[in-house]
């Protein structure tokens, strides 16, 4: 949510910070379902492509949109962008899909026309976003969002106890990054 971390990412180049968390560990359990999934497809006849074989970038007016979805499976008539994690799904993942599913027809030439369904698979289930999801009002939020964050003047910070724990911007860069805190808690004897 903080719209000023995308800004600053996509002007400077920046130490970043090393992130709490075993990162060797989340890869090794990404990777093994990421590859539980692809085989999955493959076995019932799906074309899939994994990773950086979908990394994309879209040039616009005011900036570029890059990402790389997990996986793009193609069977007849059916195609999906399909992301796994590793942990719950959030609503933030579920417009990194649509984001993969409106992107990829502009990027790769194969794609033109092609209208791509999203799924976003955890350990605690499958989620899926149909291609009707990505309209004209996602679309114009995009718009207003790519806006703001490529534009000249930086968006406002918005600093946050659970935003920041995942930023990868240091003290030195973020004057207001929030580190080593928790959620504020409080006590009343109101309830």
């Amino acid at each position: 949510t903080c719209e000023w971390a995308a800004w600053f990412k996509a002007r400077h180049s920046f130490e970043k910070r090393q992130r709490d968390g075993d990162l060797a560990k989340y890869q090794i359990q990404h990777t093994a379902l990421l590859m539980e999934v692809r085989d999955k497809l493959r076995s019932d006849g799906y074309v899939v492509h994994v990773e950086r074989q979908n990394e994309f970038r879209v040039r616009g007016s005011v900036g570029v949109l890059a990402g790389r979805p997990d996986l793009v499976a193609l069977k007849d008539e059916q195609a999906w962008v399909i992301d796994v994690k590793t942990k719950s799904m959030t609503a933030t993942h579920r417009v990194q899909v649509m984001l993969y599913m409106w992107a990829l027809p502009k990027a790769f030439p194969q794609y033109r026309g092609v209208r791509f369904d999203g799924r976003l698979i955890s350990p605690a289930g499958e989620l899926d976003i149909p291609a009707a999801e990505v309209d004209h009002r996602f679309i114009g939020s995009v718009r207003e969002v790519l806006h703001r964050v490529c534009g000249i003047d930086p968006p406002t910070t918005s600093p946050s106890f659970g935003g920041c724990r995942y930023c990868d911007i240091t003290e030195e860069d973020c004057s207001v990054r929030m580190d080593g805190a928790n959620t504020p808690e409080g006590e009343t004897d109101e309830f």
